[in-house]
């Protein structure tokens, strides 16, 4: 699936801090993502997924142009006993470009950035899949920061068919951006 827009922007005419600037932005984009699955067994499968995204924004101040592009990968094993492995890998890619029309000025003017990840799973299901624990981790490198393994422990408790009640503990990172 994807879709595109395009458009406009009026800022307010009556600006104190640009008067002499135009009051019309332009913006356009498209995006699209794919998938694909392939049931392996009864309780095992593989997926695909990847993405890509385009947008330019031109104004009177500067023109911005970004572009990203991702891909993803998940294998999810058969159950063994109470055991069931997840694992899989992504990559991410973004660049930009910003031209500036100003005395401000964005250096360097065009960048890029990647993110690499793999991470493993395990959802232990106990007492007829009443409580679930799952336990898992996420190593992440980037040409951005540094690399970062990223735990995660989480349990469920199903109180009926309807109601569960759940808690987590994990780490996250925070990757600069511009």
């Amino acid at each position: 699936s994807g879709d595109s827009f395009t458009g406009s922007y009026l800022r307010p005419t009556a600006d104190p801090y640009a008067p002499h600037l135009p009051a019309r932005e332009h913006m356009d984009g498209v995006w699209a993502t794919a998938g694909w699955s392939r049931q392996l067994g009864p309780d095992s499968h593989v997926e695909l997924q990847t993405y890509f995204d385009h947008e330019m924004r031109r104004g009177p101040v500067f023109d911005e142009r970004n572009e990203t592009a991702d891909l993803d990968f998940q294998h999810v094993l058969p159950r063994w006993g109470v055991h069931t492995l997840t694992w899989g890998a992504g990559v991410r890619y973004s660049r930009d470009r910003l031209i500036t029309f100003s005395d401000v000025q964005v250096n360097p003017p065009a960048d890029s950035f990647w993110l690499s990840s793999a991470y493993v799973q395990d959802e232990i299901n106990l007492f007829a899949d009443r409580f679930t624990l799952a336990a898992g981790a996420r190593i992440e490198d980037s040409n951005i920061g540094d690399r970062a393994v990223l735990p995660n422990l989480r349990g469920r408790v199903a109180l009926s068919e309807r109601t569960a009640v759940w808690a987590a503990v994990a780490r996250g990172v925070r990757r600069p951006s511009r």
